[in-house]
């Protein structure tokens, strides 16, 4: 026997949810105003009557909707209106210096008709009808940069025709670009019927011109996060320098020497001297190691030669004294 598999609770109300806001965003894109409910039918004077002359001056008309109130604003109601064969039902409509083509109004009309939504819609189209006697250019617009021009035909030629463009803004405008001129400005003569938004724009519309809000700027990048800097520790103040004391100058030493330092100096010389020289008188034969034999014969012949010598220098020296004269 096999067991149906069950879904948890939480999973099958998780289901239901998304089903329930798949229907709501179904219903929020499809969103379509039909004036003729407002009316209830022909009223005698005033809005929902048939012409400007017992309309009175202009009326706003708030229309509730799954988005919320959507407002319109420059125009009056009329239900089956005179001289509008091309819309017998209910539409909203204005006009102003429409005198020369026998159309005249109250206070409070203008061109263009304004449409005031409570959020961003996606995409705008209505049905527009042009109740001058001329063709005449509309243009469609929104509060963002979009917009779309039609040219429709005048009204003997049952001038209705359905224009829209890709709207993205919460205002929309719908407004007359040509007409006559007049003293009192630039004639206008149109009205409106069966306004649809939030859903894909028909494939028969055929704008003679279009204009795209300009795109939005990209966020800017992120600046990369900036290291905080360490603040160097405050410097340490300076002690103060410390002069030395200067020690006294020393007198240059004296070169010039005392006269006993020089005597004792000429003396030391001459004692080395003399021991220079006696052991020159002494040494070679005894340094050299001849024989002591030797060395005494030549000691006794110093000694024999040093009296004659020494008589020799005495006899030359008495060469050189002068001899005193013999006195009588």
């Amino acid at each position: 026997m096999e067991i149906p598999l069950q879904m948890p609770s939480s999973i099958g109300k998780a289901a239901v949810l998304f089903a329930v806001l798949l229907a709501g965003a179904g219903t929020m894109r499809a969103q379509t105003i039909d004036f003729q409910p407002l009316c209830g039918g022909v009223q005698a004077s005033g809005p929902c009557s048939r012409s400007f002359a017992t309309a009175g001056n202009a009326a706003g008309v708030n229309v509730s909707t799954a988005i919320g109130i959507v407002t319109f604003q420059g125009g009056v109601l009329l239900d089956n209106a005179i001289d509008m064969p091309a819309d017998e039902g209910t539409v909203y409509i204005t006009a102003g210096n429409a005198a020369a083509i026998d159309v005249r109004t109250a206070a409070g009309f203008t061109n263009p008709i304004t449409v005031t939504f409570p959020r961003p819609i996606d995409n705008f189209f209505l049905t527009v009808l042009n109740g001058n006697t001329l063709p005449v250019t509309f243009q469609v617009a929104d509060n963002v940069g979009n917009s779309a021009t039609f040219l429709l035909a005048p009204n003997m030629n049952r001038g209705a025709s359905q224009i829209g463009f890709a709207a993205t803004g919460t205002v929309v405008t719908i407004g007359a670009v040509t007409g006559q001129s007049t003293a009192t400005g630039m004639t206008w003569d149109f009205a409106i019927d069966h306004i649809h938004f939030n859903q894909p724009l028909p494939a028969g519309l055929r704008p003679r011109t279009t204009t795209s809000a300009p795109p939005l700027p990209s966020p800017p990048a992120p600046a990369p996060p900036t290291l905080a800097t360490p603040t160097p520790p405050a410097a340490l103040p300076t002690p103060p320098a410390t002069a030395l004391p200067t020690p006294p100058a020393t007198p240059p030493e004296s070169t010039n020497f005392s006269r006993p330092t020089v005597i004792l100096v000429v003396a030391g010389l001459a004692a080395a001297g003399f021991f220079l020289l006696r052991g020159k008188s002494r040494g070679p034969a005894t340094r050299s190691g001849a024989p002591a034999e030797a060395n005494e014969d030549e000691r006794r012949e110093v000694r024999q030669l040093r009296p004659t010598e020494r008589n020799g220098e005495q006899s030359q020296s008495e060469q050189h004294i002068p001899r005193r004269p013999d006195r009588p």
